[in-house]
């Protein structure tokens, strides 16, 4: 069982990561944080350190709690296939559902340029290395039951995956392009070279 202290830091990261997610680094400010955290400044900075760093622990909060949870319920699920379509369609099915904010935390802080600072392009860089190699994986397993080509690149294709995961994520961004994200999502599988096992198309 977590102790009281840890539970507390948990939740406390929870908020500023969706306050950062929402608003992002530059335009969060401190009146928006301790709202959030429901802390006034010194308690916030003498337990997180700066806004700096605040955000640096809210980045790895999001790669521990939402990249980390993406990877093992999608691409490590029983089914390999289904879990692969699943990580794209759920990106606008729980976008909706789930009123999350824009996007992806990694994704928004490329945009904003925050990762121009060397700690942020670290943790921008381990959270986008984690989902490339759980893509890789994936299509390893699809391979080994012959699902996918055996002549297919899982190197490039995984790079192509998560180009295609990265626009899917901005288009998010986009009001008007939401009616057509679940439509782009689906399409993003089809174009693989792979058979399901009952040996129709998808």
């Amino acid at each position: 069982m977590a102790r009281p202290r840890q539970q507390e830091s948990k939740q406390l990261l929870d908020a500023a990561t969706q306050l950062f997610w929402r608003q992002g680094y530059a335009a969060t400010g401190t009146r928006e944080i301790e709202t959030a955290l429901g802390l006034k400044s010194p308690a916030i900075y003498h337990r997180f350190g700066s806004k700096h760093d605040l955000f640096i622990a809210s980045l790895k909060h999001y790669i521990a709690t939402v990249i980390d949870w993406r990877i093992k319920h999608y691409l490590e699920a029983e089914d390999a296939l289904k879990g692969l379509q699943d990580f794209f369609t759920s990106i606008p099915l729980s976008a909706s559902k789930y009123h999350q904010p824009p996007s992806c935390l990694l994704v928004n802080t490329t945009l904003e340029r925050a990762a121009e600072n060397p700690d942020i392009n670290t943790c921008l860089h381990e959270g986008t290395l984690k989902v490339l190699l759980g893509l890789r994986n994936n299509l390893k397993r699809l391979q080994v039951e012959k699902i996918l080509s055996p002549n297919a690149d899982i190197e490039a294709t995984a790079d192509n995956l998560q180009l295609q995961l990265f626009g899917l994520l901005v288009s998010s961004r986009l009001p008007h392009e939401h009616h057509a994200l679940l439509a782009k999502a689906t399409h993003i599988t089809t174009t693989l070279d792979i058979k399901p096992k009952n040996g129709a198309q998808i």
